[in-house]
């Protein structure tokens, strides 16, 4: 299983299960035209010498198609000059086709983005001549680029409008291809109820219009999907149904993976005999299909079986195999799991050099997946270097503040000397004028001190000058930095979540946010995958500025964790948080003392199951039920301190709630702001009896209680920390 697993974890990054991908790979072939048997390039030829420009474009690009899977620089050449014509002759069918094959060419090398680009060019110009059916397709093959990238939402938007154009069109074929889609992508997400009842509702189209490949593609996904809710006997029965189809239409590529899903069945139940000729006889069918990708798959699963049946010579020889073609496919994730597994193999038997070797390629092969997300974050790079280039401005302005106010308090010293000078002059002027009787002497000797109090006061005057100069310089400064703390926090609430989102995740909710200065340190998340529905209270390390910083380091890692990594169990979404601020942060053993972190409760909702899981970092949930009011612990440490040698995994919490159930979450702002007649903490006994007291009121109420209660408890004293309480009800 150890191939299998390791494909399993990358399935939002990639590719999932084997067996799913293979088929979502087929399903993929079949949508894009490859149900049709290709055509002789040596009739197009005589097309390109014969023809027009309009029929030695087409011609071109049917040659490009017939080589686009085998040799890609043939592909290449002729898709250029199929293109350069249809561009010259403004061909739009033509063209549009053209960019579709450049698409598909550069998704099967793993040039996903360049895909992308071509699949948007034609789509834009299906949509100038309004071609439905292509129309779909290119709906379909956008999809296909946002699932291999792991947004599974808006690859489910493109097959949706997909689905939407092929019913208004009356596209019968279509729309049960779409539908066969939208299954893959929810099975995608662990929801295979979900992926069966769309094969179903294609079923009842494809039976209708008498699609045989449709069907048992249909019936091989259904099979899949109880392998998935562990019925063997329905995952079997659909699987040999799509076999006996597939069998009948004669599609060899197809048979393998409808052979390779009934071995994966007999495997689970321990029928290693029966699964291993099914995993051979899938091997001998996509070997005569040529198709590397299937007997990647399947040389796994032979590898794996042998090791089972305790035949390590051969599962070495087919895991081998595997490792090899999946070089050779550019398939970094497969070839991941067969280096894990014949290092694995050469460690029993004592070759510690060959398992040393392929654990490290096993190791760069991880990374190298993991770098490839590093495009996605792009993005997040950018924001972050403006961030800390914003952060650099605001330390240069205070520096400059603090150089300014040196200035002034050196000048301020230098007119206290004068001033004193001044004063000693006078009062020497008034003692000569006391012991000087001739009044000649006196008369000069008073003409001198006066100029010489006329020049101080010259200079004096100056000094005032330069002293308002200064001051106003400093003022000035003290805006600027002060409006650049005003704009970090328009940023700073940008990135929240509007009322409007909240609201539509939860209709009766409420969050009080009092950050304590102009920027917070505390921030609160929401976010929706799938059927599950997000939402977090967050208090990082600090506040002001450093915590706002913070903050935005923390939220671009909560959104990585989800969108990009698909993660949605809390704890595993706080391991990633932990794992990902120690590595932003550098913290490592010889920095351990630096605890720049956050503290955070996560929770994680399904309407559909009525389950809420819970994982937190020194702040608990609280739940109230019937008046009554339960605890539920978090774990005492924070995300982003290094203790050890590793960090230490967060526990999930799963708690069956029902309708009327409140949950609380919050910060420690609240319970430590210092108030009342004797200046002492609010606590978090005196929040529960509060939350208790005001919990059959409105949402919206309980905020405004929430607020004024803290803040006739805080009086005249200062703010202590930023505050932040989320309250729920289900």
């Amino acid at each position: 299983m150890m191939f299998f697993y390791s494909v399993y974890v990358f399935k939002t990054i990639v590719v999932i299960k084997p067996k799913i991908y293979i088929s979502f790979v087929f399903m993929m072939f079949f949508l894009m035209g490859f149900a049709q048997k290709k055509e002789k390039p040596d009739s197009l030829f005589k097309l390109v010498v014969s023809g027009n420009d309009s029929v030695r474009s087409d011609a071109y690009n049917r040659i490009a198609l017939y080589y686009i899977r085998s040799d890609k620089d043939s592909a290449n050449k002729y898709l250029f000059k199929a293109r350069k014509l249809a561009i010259e002759q403004d061909l739009i069918k033509t063209l549009s086709y053209n960019y579709t094959l450049t698409g598909n060419m550069n998704y099967w090398n793993g040039n996903t983005d360049t895909a992308f680009t071509y699949y948007s060019k034609a789509l834009v110009l299906d949509n100038k001549i309004k071609d439905s059916a292509s129309l779909v397709t290119d709906h379909v093959h956008l999809s296909k680029i946002y699932s291999s990238k792991g947004n599974i939402d808006k690859a489910l938007d493109q097959l949706f409008l997909a689905l939407e154009i092929a019913k208004k069109s009356h596209n019968k074929k279509q729309e049960a291809d779409c539908l066969f889609a939208l299954a893959v992508l929810y099975d995608r997400q662990d929801v295979p109820e979900k992926a069966i009842k769309f094969c179903e509702n294609a079923l009842v189209i494809q039976h209708e219009i008498n699609d045989s490949a449709g069907m048992g593609n249909s019936y091989h996904r259904m099979g899949l999907g109880y392998i998935g809710l562990k019925e063997p006997e329905l995952a079997l029965k659909h699987l040999q149904t799509s076999l006996t189809i597939r069998r009948n239409f004669g599609a060899t590529d197809k048979i393998g993976a409808s052979l390779n899903g009934i071995g994966e069945v007999y495997m689970n139940q321990g029928e290693y005999q029966k699964a291993i000729i099914n995993f051979y006889d899938a091997y001998k069918y996509w070997s005569l299909a040529h198709d590397k990708e299937g007997i990647v798959i399947a040389s796994a699963n032979l590898g794996e079986i042998s090791v089972k049946m305790g035949d390590e010579e051969n599962a070495l020889k087919y895991y081998l195999e595997s490792y090899k073609l999946a070089d050779e496919i550019n398939s970094p994730v497969f070839q991941k799991g067969a280096a894990r597994s014949v290092a694995e193999i050469y460690y029993k038997k004592g070759n510690y050099k060959e398992a040393y070797n392929y654990f490290k390629k096993y190791s760069d092969l991880k990374d190298l997946i993991f770098s490839d997300e590093n495009s996605v974050r792009v993005a997040q790079m950018q924001s972050k270097y403006e961030s800390e280039q914003k952060e650099q401005k605001i330390k240069l302005l205070v520096q400059e503040a603090q150089l300014h106010q040196s200035e002034l308090n050196r000048k301020k010293w230098l007119f206290n000397a004068i001033s004193l000078t001044a004063l000693m002059l006078v009062i020497l002027i008034v003692m000569s004028f006391r012991n000087i009787r001739q009044k000649q002497k006196a008369n000069a000797e008073l003409q001198t001190a006066y100029s010489q109090i006329a020049d101080k006061n010259e200079k004096l005057t100056q000094v005032y000058n330069e002293l308002e100069q200064n001051r106003d310089e400093v003022a000035f400064k003290n805006k600027e930095i002060t409006d650049s703390i005003k704009y970090a926090k328009r940023l700073q609430e940008a990135i929240l979540p509007g009322s409007d989102f909240i609201s539509k995740l939860f209709a009766e909710s409420f969050v009080l946010y009092k950050p304590k200065d102009i920027v917070s340190g505390d921030f609160y998340w929401f976010e929706q995958w799938g059927t599950k529905k997000l939402f977090a209270a967050v208090d990082c390390t600090g506040h002001g500025v450093p915590g706002a910083f913070m903050s935005i380091v923390a939220y671009n890692q909560l959104n990585q964790a989800v969108n990009e990594s698909g993660l949605w169990k809390p704890n595993l979404i706080l391991n990633a948080l932990n794992k990902g601020i120690t590595k932003a942060l550098k913290q490592t053993m010889e920095g351990a003392s630096i605890k720049d972190g956050m503290d955070i409760a996560l929770c994680s909702y399904d309407e559909t199951t009525g389950v809420l899981e819970y994982a937190g970092a020194y702040n608990s949930l609280w739940l109230i039920r019937g008046g009554k009011l339960t605890e539920v612990k978090a774990d005492k440490k924070p995300i982003g301190l290094f203790i050890g040698e590793e960090l230490k995994p967060f526990h999930n919490h799963e708690v069956n709630v029902v309708k009327g159930d409140l949950i609380y979450i919050f910060t420690d702002g609240y319970a430590d702001q210092f108030g009342g007649e004797k200046g002492k903490k609010f606590k978090y006994k005196s929040l529960q009896q509060l939350l208790l007291g005001i919990h059959n009121l409105s949402m919206e109420e309980q905020h405004r209680l929430l607020d004024k209660t803290i803040e006739e408890w805080r009086g005249a004293l200062e703010q202590v920390d930023d505050i932040l309480v989320i309250g729920v009800r289900i």
